[in-house]
């Protein structure tokens, strides 16, 4: 099983919308997936489930085991370790027990993940990079960072490797997890400062594989359908770009 978390401490910028259409294609394609929503506004569980019982945070607690909590989608093979958006368990969890158990979703709940054969975990966080987050990529494989065509867009970017950077060092990971893969997110060709960051950022990322996926509103449509973009009209090249992460992962 391979862990891929999306990530960037900065909001809007469309870690969601990426990442639950990434864990989509990935099921679409055949691969048992499970979408973890670490994020306390349950944005990714909404999009997804009409509703739900147990979530993430019952299971980070102990009140919930594994299998009590992910709930299957719609989408076949797709299922989702949910975080109900209504309240701020999540939360509590992240200001309390994770400032001292920052290894416990690696040691304790990808184990339980790997014994139920899924083959892709995939993980969306929240715009912080805080105790639940740094647990986060203490277990992941890999990060993707998902970024707008913005100056404050290629700002976090440094900043998020810079917190990346210190949490490896801090957290003994040593080069875990990997990171070398950047989607920018909302590309509208026709604004001139976007083509001029797009090259900034091509000249300061050589090393990284990069995915342009352009503004579309079957995101929006998707989200509000509980279903897959590719279900409501999606750009063909959003569509490719989707495509094109989920091969590489």
């Amino acid at each position: 099983m391979k862990t891929i978390c999306f990530a960037l401490q900065k909001g809007g910028v469309g870690k969601t919308s990426i990442s639950v259409s990434v864990a989509a294609e990935l099921a679409q394609n055949g691969k048992k997936v499970l979408l973890v929503d670490a994020d306390p506004q349950g944005n990714a569980s909404s999009w997804l489930l009409t509703s739900l019982n147990k979530e993430f945070a019952d299971v980070l607690f102990g009140d919930a085991t594994l299998k009590e909590a992910v709930i299957e989608s719609s989408i076949k093979k797709l299922f989702v370790l949910p975080t109900a958006g209504t309240d701020t368990r999540l939360n509590e969890y992240s200001e309390t027990k994770a400032l001292t158990a920052q290894y416990k979703i690696a040691d304790e709940i990808l184990p339980c993940v790997r014994l139920d054969c899924y083959d892709y975990c995939i993980i969306d966080t929240s715009p912080s990079f805080k105790a639940l987050e740094r647990s986060c990529v203490a277990a992941a494989d890999e990060i993707v960072a998902v970024l707008n065509l913005t100056t404050m867009g290629t700002d976090g970017l440094e900043i998020f490797g810079n917190h990346l950077a210190a949490a490896r060092k801090e957290m003994r990971l040593g080069e875990k997890p990997t990171f070398n893969k950047i989607v920018l997110n909302n590309r509208n060709q026709s604004f001139k400062q976007q083509r001029e960051i797009l090259s900034q950022i091509k000249a300061v990322t050589t090393d990284f594989q990069k995915f342009i996926v352009p503004q579309d509103q079957a995101f929006d449509r998707a989200c509000g359908g509980h279903g897959a973009v590719g279900m409501f009209n999606a750009k063909p090249e959003t569509l490719s770009a989707i495509t094109a992460i989920a091969r590489s992962l």
